[in-house]
């Protein structure tokens, strides 16, 4: 077989057109290499339930994870067009994501997403909105996942999650030196991870697959999977992250 782990993961790398990539692979087929990568896609992203889990916390830990949400910019959604795809802070169309690490290991171990791009942080994190009862929230986002973990503990992000001080812990200007200089590391270190995710040109250039919305969610969501997959055991296999502690 003329494919290969390699080809895909310069795929997702460099993000060229089908037809760059047929000069890369050897291939003339267009067809061939556009279903081989989505199968290649869909294969790693099946491994996400397998090694992005929220668990594996010591039961002295308070602040167990670091928590953020972060965009990326894709197409215009013309088939369902709307302000919610607007992201305010990159003046672009797109969709976002919440990604959550362990503080004291190397380990992402909470993805949710995609979401359209002018969610709110914490309405992903409650998996709903203030004006709804807590019982319309979905029951797998993070806020009711986090209660898994037993009571006391809590999550660090930044002043987007300020509405929920009982399971996130946001920056204040009564905290001593010594926890502001923690929660900036926690912080810091989830910007890391954007980072490496970003690495991909996939995600850090114009998302521009998809015929429709759903289609277009459902490609992005298996890029993300794929990619978060890809991070994860580069972090278990020699590149993790810096330690907070």
């Amino acid at each position: 077989m003329l494919t290969s782990n390699a080809h895909f993961h310069k795929g997702f790398k460099t993000y060229g057109t089908e037809r760059q990539l047929s000069g890369t692979w050897g291939l003339g087929d267009t067809k061939h290499i556009r279903n081989t990568t989505k199968d290649y896609a869909r294969k790693i992203a099946s491994l996400e339930k397998h090694v992005i889990t929220l668990d594996g916390f010591d039961e002295k830990e308070i602040y167990v994870i670091g928590v953020d949400g972060i965009h990326f910019h894709t197409q215009e959604f013309r088939c369902s067009p709307s302000t919610v795809w607007y992201d305010y802070k990159s003046a672009s169309s797109g969709v976002k994501y919440l990604f959550a690490m362990a503080i004291s290991r190397p380990s992402i171990v909470f993805k949710s997403g995609p979401s359209p791009a002018s969610e709110h942080d914490i309405t992903i994190f409650r998996g709903g909105t203030s004006e709804q009862d807590k019982s319309e929230w979905k029951q797998d986002s993070l806020y009711f996942r986090m209660e898994e973990l037993g009571q006391g503990k809590k999550a660090v992000g930044d002043s987007g999650f300020a509405g929920e001080p009982e399971k996130v812990i946001t920056t204040k200007s009564h905290h001593s030196k010594q926890l502001k200089e923690f929660l900036a590391r926690v912080k810091n270190r989830q910007e890391s991870l954007h980072i490496r995710l970003r690495a991909f040109n996939i995600l850090e250039n114009r998302f521009r697959h998809g015929k429709g919305t759903e289609d277009k969610m459902e490609l992005h969501g298996v890029c993300v999977s794929a990619i978060s997959v890809i991070v994860q055991y580069d972090f278990h296999n020699g590149r993790p992250p810096f330690q907070v502690r």
